[in-house]
Order: C-alpha cells, then structure tokens, then sequence
C-alpha cells in the first residue's frame, strides 16, 4: 500500500476514535 493510502487510512481510524 502507498504512502498516502495509508495515511488516509490512519486519519479514518483517528477520526472514527
């Protein structure tokens, strides 16, 4: 997975939180 790909990922899983 990209960088940016993840990133988003990271920011739903922050926000979801």
């Amino acid at each position: 997975m990209d960088k940016i790909g993840y990133i988003h990922i990271t920011l739903a899983f922050v926000c979801c939180n």
